[in-house]
């Protein structure tokens, strides 16, 4: 009748009251902790591990992409799923783990046919630990369903949750960016090799970087540092972040079903030159040409060639290095990328409470990332001085290492836009409209 029965807890107190008025009250407290943890178990093992889910063409990652691999992405997807985890995991909450993981995989709405989900990603934002039981059930069900063909990726795990897990051998390779937040980026530890007496360190050895934010309380506490496999061979099994993972997913299915010839995607049945082109580049490293960045942004050919001289042509930019905050500039990616991020900077809200959205990275969000033919402009060339609403709202733009291992970047400033013939500055201004619209159209697949 609409009437919400009272907590279980309730009962607890009232079983400890009577326990404590006919035998003693130590009997009552000893009493009222076994009910009180029996209570937690049976709660924990009826909750659900797993707080939401979503796939692969319905959550892309914040890596900016071109029509035709968005398209691919929204038909082969669903090969991609992701699981939301919530809560401690044990023995209780890891059987139910594994159970749904399983089901997810074999049993997904979105494919046609057992085995057709490649990869699982598993975020453990909200998963503070997990315990030896329950790694061992997640391994288990990690064999059985490796068996159809689907690796499983991690992503957002807590400094316990990630140790856990690799002293069961369950991660193996963990990206270098998280190698770097949890500071484990000692190259000589990294490389599979025979375990040795020197492996037996203290986090104190362990070098210091300023960048990381979280080394006081994410440093490896571990005697012994788990074996992992060489980074740069490019299999990796965690990361920091879900858009981290599912840029690794999305690259393996875009090789797979949008750029071999012969491919099994049919969103893009035939691929002009400069698609391949760009894909090449975002694969190799190299530089794009002028002609194939024109024909990416819709411009007359010959564009790029009239834009140059009015432009600061940089080329061998270092990953990380952020480019000129106080220039008001638009900026023309022709090789490698670069990321607009929101950097937490000393002092802002600094609490034992993290700030949303700053977990890893060393203090910076990731907005989105810009592949080889991007363009992107500093808030503040097309917008007003009197509407820019604050100054701080304005994010980095930092090179990437995503993509090359240096970038090229042609930067025309504000004041040189007004010194552009007039029919360049239209067709950039049309080629400005085109860009927004697109990121607009990802940001609403990259939303999650």
């Amino acid at each position: 009748l609409g009437y919400r029965l009272p907590s279980l807890q309730y009962a607890v107190t009232l079983c400890c009251i009577l326990v404590a008025v006919f035998s003693s009250p130590f009997m009552g407290i000893g009493a009222g902790l076994v009910f009180s943890i029996v209570l937690f178990l049976w709660q924990s093992s009826e909750s659900s591990p797993v707080a939401s889910m979503s796939d692969g063409s319905r959550t892309v990652s914040r890596t900016l992409r071109p029509f035709w691999e968005l398209r691919t992405l929204r038909q082969e997807g669903s090969r991609t799923i992701v699981l939301y985890l919530q809560g401690q995991l044990f023995f209780g909450s890891g059987q139910s783990l594994a159970a749904a993981l399983v089901a997810a995989v074999e049993g997904h709405s979105s494919c046609s046919e057992l085995g057709s989900v490649r990869y699982c990603i598993l975020s453990f934002s909200k998963v503070p630990s997990i315990d030896a039981s329950a790694a061992e059930q997640l391994k288990i069900a990690i064999k059985r369903i490796s068996r159809h063909g689907c690796k499983v990726v991690f992503c957002r795990m807590g400094l316990e949750v990630f140790q856990m897990l690799s002293a069961c051998n369950i991660i193996k390779s963990p990206d270098i960016d998280l190698r770097r937040v949890l500071n484990i980026d000692r190259q000589e530890e990294l490389v599979q090799r025979p375990a040795s007496p020197e492996d037996n360190f203290q986090e104190d050895d362990l070098p210091l970087q300023e960048d990381d934010h979280m080394m006081a309380s994410r440093s490896l506490h571990w005697k012994k540092l788990p074996t992992f496999r060489d980074p740069s061979k490019g299999d990796q099994d965690a990361f920091d972040d879900e858009t981290d993972a599912l840029n690794y997913c999305e690259r393996h299915l875009l090789r797979e079903f949008c750029y071999i010839e012969g491919g099994m995607a049919i969103s893009v049945p035939t691929l002009e030159p400069y698609m391949r082109s760009y894909g090449n580049a975002c694969a190799q490293g190299a530089r794009l040409d002028e002609e194939v960045f024109e024909k990416l942004n819709r411009l007359s050919p010959g564009t790029m060639a009239s834009l140059r001289p009015f432009c600061d042509v940089r080329t061998g930019l270092a990953p990380r290095q952020e480019l000129d905050p106080n220039t008001v500039a638009l900026h023309f990616v022709l090789q490698g990328g670069v990321a607009l991020v929101d950097v937490h900077r000393q002092g802002e809200a600094d609490s034992l409470v993290s700030m949303k959205g700053f977990h890893g990275r060393g203090r910076q969000r990731l907005r989105k990332r810009y592949p080889p033919g991007s363009v992107i402009s500093h808030l503040g060339f097309l917008l007003p001085a009197e509407r820019l609403v604050d100054s701080a709202l304005v994010p980095s733009i930092i090179v990437s290492g995503k993509f090359a291992g240096s970038s090229e970047v042609w930067s025309l400033q504000r004041e040189s836009w007004a010194q552009l013939p007039t029919s360049l500055m239209r067709a950039l201004e049309d080629m400005l409209l085109l860009q927004a619209m697109t990121e607009r159209q990802h940001t609403l697949l990259s939303g999650y």
